[in-house]
């Protein structure tokens, strides 16, 4: 009996035992959900908690970093904070990741530092997901937005961005702007806005369903600079790779930067897979650079200035509606290429809804946008038939390349004033014609009748003199040709014909006179 109740109180500790760690564990994963903060605020989103300052920012990274992941909470910014170049450890890792609405109320972080190694070791701990925000997940409820971020300096090995590391099934990114003294190196996925971006949209303001929008970079005082060291790189300017399916990019734009990798280097993302669609987007100032640093592999390409590739499919093709290049360039180890979607990776061409262009990189939906951004003496080409109903501006070429437009008005020139003036110092009249509707301005010079006189070149007839050289007829005649239609009757007289020819240059020069003048005239009676 005594050793039935010891039993009995063996099994009463153990089963005590193993209930205080369920209860443990329970309280833990409570924490994990529903940790409380000590932000101001309630997460909601009238409420949302506030980050006031440095502290506060710290605050919200090492409760997400210790498992709070903000699940369906909303936190705004409420002041421009200063990081002053101190390592930053970034807010979310690939097993403790951010999963809240981010709302940087247009405020400024500034001096962002990550100094991460780039180098990538097989099995290692790499160093991966850096940017102010590390890795996000939370679908619609999660996303940053609202936030500007100047001067950063951000090295990782994968994964890495200014504003995020790595987006997987998280929010949308929204008017979210890299500025200032900007460098990112990596391994690879890299972008300045984030680096890889999978399987991540949500609504925007105007309730549109986006990936990214109205997010822009731009180097200041010095080009922004980003690269990536692997075969593959996937870098862009924006965004280094992005998942398959209809995920839509859009308002986006990269100016004064270079943007370095050996393989999918693109101005806005290093590759565009099937089912994307890039629509808005424009690089100014941009250099994509495909270069191959390692002699043992002579992979390099897939560069373009929009995107590095296009991954489509027969059914799912990338997608571009409305884009521009300013001043920028793409190159493959030196050799600089023309390449706007960069290779097909597939083999299945982007698909653009595209009818016009501007020059060989702008194009445009309609037309109208088309003309709308030619300036005086730039072409429009059309690339598809249209029905559309559009005006070409006066000093706007329009080029139908063999398709039809049906509904086309050419605008004329209208004159808008005409100018009478003296140029004294090559003796003649200046006319000068500006127009209402371009800046174009027609300039005509018209020189004085002595001019004319000049021309007649009598002088050179003293050369006639030689046919008195000519002892019998035949050499007579070479003398008529050295007089060169004087109109002398004989070559034996070319004293007489030069002097004939004096009288005829001064004819010339007074009707060359009277003409001119008689032209000022009619243009002065125009003008009135």
């Amino acid at each position: 009996m005594k050793c039935k109740a010891n039993v009995k109180t063996f099994w009463v500790i153990c089963l005590s035992f193993l209930m205080a760690l369920m209860c443990i564990g329970f309280m833990g994963n409570f924490k994990t959900v529903y940790a409380s903060t000590a932000l101001q605020g309630e997460g909601t989103l009238t409420s949302p908690y506030l980050v006031e300052d440095i502290d506060d920012l710290k605050v919200l990274r090492e409760e997400v970093n210790q498992g709070n992941s903000y699940d369906g909470k909303y936190i705004k910014l409420t002041a421009d904070i200063d990081l002053a170049n101190e390592p930053w450890t970034p807010i979310g890792t690939s097993n403790k990741t951010f999963c809240g609405m981010f709302d940087g109320d247009n405020h400024t972080i500034s001096n962002l530092k990550i100094d991460w190694s780039k180098n990538y070791v097989s099995g290692g701990n790499n160093q991966n997901y850096a940017g102010l925000f590390g890795y996000m997940k939370g679908g619609n409820d999660a996303g940053i937005k609202n936030l500007t971020i100047e001067n950063a300096d951000v090295t990782g090995c994968l994964y890495v961005g200014v504003i995020l590391g790595r987006s997987y099934t998280g929010g949308i990114i929204e008017n979210c702007h890299v500025k200032g003294q900007i460098s990112v190196e990596a391994y690879s996925y890299a972008g300045i806005i984030v680096g890889r971006h999978e399987y991540s949209s949500g609504l925007n303001l105007n309730g549109e369903k986006m990936s990214i929008y109205n997010c822009s970079v731009e180097g200041v005082e010095q080009k922004a600079s980003i690269s990536c060291d692997y075969a593959v790189s996937y870098v862009g300017g924006i965004v280094g790779f992005v998942a398959e399916e209809d995920f839509v990019f859009s308002d986006l734009s990269v100016k004064n930067a270079d943007i370095i990798g050996t393989y999918s280097v693109g101005g806005i993302s290093g590759i565009g897979h099937y089912g994307n669609v890039f629509k808005n987007v424009s690089v100014d100032a941009v250099s994509v650079l495909s270069v191959n640093s390692d002699p043992e592999s002579p992979r390099a390409g897939n560069v373009g200035l929009i995107v590095g590739a296009c991954q489509g499919t027969e059914t799912k093709q990338t997608v571009f509606k409305n884009y521009e290049i300013e001043e920028s360039n793409a190159s493959v180890n030196g050799e600089e290429v023309e390449v706007v979607f960069g290779n097909q990776m597939t083999g299945v061409e982007a698909v653009t809804n595209f009818v016009a262009k501007v020059g060989n990189l702008n194009y445009y939906e309609t037309v109208s946008e088309a003309v709308q951004n030619a300036t005086f003496e730039d072409e429009v080409t059309l690339i598809r038939n249209t029905d559309e109903v559009f005006e070409v501006p006066a000093g706007i070429v329009l080029n139908t390349n063999g398709y039809e437009a049906e509904n086309v008005s050419i605008k004329a020139l209208e004159i808008a004033d005409v100018q009478v003036s003296r140029n004294e110092q090559d003796n003649a009249t200046v006319v000068t014609i500006t127009y209402l509707n371009s800046e174009k301005v027609t300039t005509f010079i018209i020189p004085d009748g002595k001019d004319g006189v000049n021309g007649a070149n009598g002088s050179n007839g003293k050369d006639g003199k030689d046919g008195k050289d000519g002892t019998n007829g035949t050499n007579g005649l070479d003398g008529k040709d050295g007089v060169n239609g004087v109109n002398g009757k004989d070559g034996a007289n070319g004293i007489s014909a030069n002097s004939n020819l004096t009288i005829v240059a001064l004819v010339v020069g007074v009707i060359s006179l009277l003409g001119n003048t008689l032209l000022v005239f009619l243009f002065l009676k125009k003008r009135k």
